[in-house]
This record gives structure tokens, sequence and C-alpha cells, in this order.
């Protein structure tokens, strides 16, 4: 099979098609080997500058990079991103933040990130904009073109309820429980434990 980019801001299939565009901020996107528990979160951002806690690092996109088509990972291993039909970068949460336009399909995209066979950790802040009504994804990448390997994490049908997991094989928030309201600064701390998959 044909794996997909690690996307931003969109649904990225092998295919090459592109759909389910988020509208909103993104910022402070980083990527790390092993699970991460709230303690390791909390001690991660309590730092000054932050310092890894637990595992290796993947990847690291702080969107602090000037205006220019790449956003640079700032781990040794390099995986830019690059800004898709003039995604912009300003002001966020505690820094620069990446600003996605759904109706213009904005997003970013890297190279496949191979997160197969062991446990990952994702941090980041998003602020999502009101009035979108279709799925707004945050973050895809598959495996392979099938429908279950299709790692993502994504607000269903413009409600604020967070699906996170494979496709057709999702861990969703309760409904109702745990809704993330639009035009507000959320910090997502995404957990896969391949030991409990």
């Amino acid at each position: 099979g044909i794996a997909s980019q690690f996307c931003i801001g969109v649904f990225c299939h092998p295919s090459g098609s592109r759909d389910r565009y988020f509208r909103g901020k993104m910022e402070d996107f980083r990527i790390y080997r092993g699970t991460w528990n709230q303690t390791d979160v909390d001690t991660f951002y309590n730092l000054d500058p932050p310092a890894p806690i637990a595992g290796d690092p993947i990847a690291e996109w702080l969107f602090e990079d000037p205006p220019n088509p790449t956003l640079q990972d700032n781990t040794a291993n390099k995986r830019d991103l690059v800004k898709i039909n003039n995604a912009s970068t300003a002001s966020g949460k505690v820094g620069n933040a990446m600003i996605l336009n759904s109706g213009a399909q904005q997003f970013a995209e890297t190279d496949h990130i191979p997160l197969n066979a062991q446990s990952f950790s994702l941090t980041f802040w998003m602020k999502r904009e009101p009035g979108f009504d279709g799925d707004g994804v945050l973050f895809s990448q598959c495996e392979y073109d099938t429908s279950e390997k299709c790692l993502h994490a994504r607000f269903y049908q413009g409600w604020g309820e967070l699906k996170f997991g494979f496709w057709s094989n999702d861990l969703d928030t309760p409904s109702g429980d745990f809704l993330l309201s639009s035009e507000v600064w959320n910090h997502l701390g995404l957990v896969y434990n391949h030991s409990m998959r």
C-alpha cells in the first residue's frame, strides 16, 4: 500500500486527495515517543524553555518562523512542514500560531512519519473558529489506503466533540460531557499506548 504524508489541518488520503479542512489556529505542535501523562505535560510546559520529560522527540513545530513557505522542525529529524495555499502565521497563545482557512484549503504537510508499532504522544495548542459545519481535521496520516489505518484527530460535524484514533476506530470524547468551545485556546495532549491497542 501507499502511505500518506503527515498533514496538519486537513485529512490527507494516500491517493493524494485532501478534505475535511480545519479552520482556526494551531501552535506549538510536538510529537514524542512514549506515553506522557498529565504530570509530564504540566512539568514540560512549566519549564522555561520547555524540555522533554519522557521519550525521544519525533517532531517539534513551534511556528515561530518568519513568513516563508516552510515551518522548521526543531528536532534533529528535520521534518520541516510545507505550508500549502498560503497558510500564514500570526500572534497566537504563547508565540506565533499558524492560521488555517478551510475556505482557502490551507494546511501544512511533511513526509510520512513512521509511527507504527510504537507508543507516542502529541501535544499542541489550537483555537477553533466558529461557523464551520463539517469535520475539521487537526492532523492526519494514513499507513495504507484503508479506512482502518488512518491516524487522525478531528472535530465531528462542526461540534466541539473531539475524535482521536484510527478511522472507523475512534476514541471519542463523551458526547456532551467534554466539548471544546470555539474561539477559545485549548491545549490538547493525545496519547497512543501501543501496548494497550
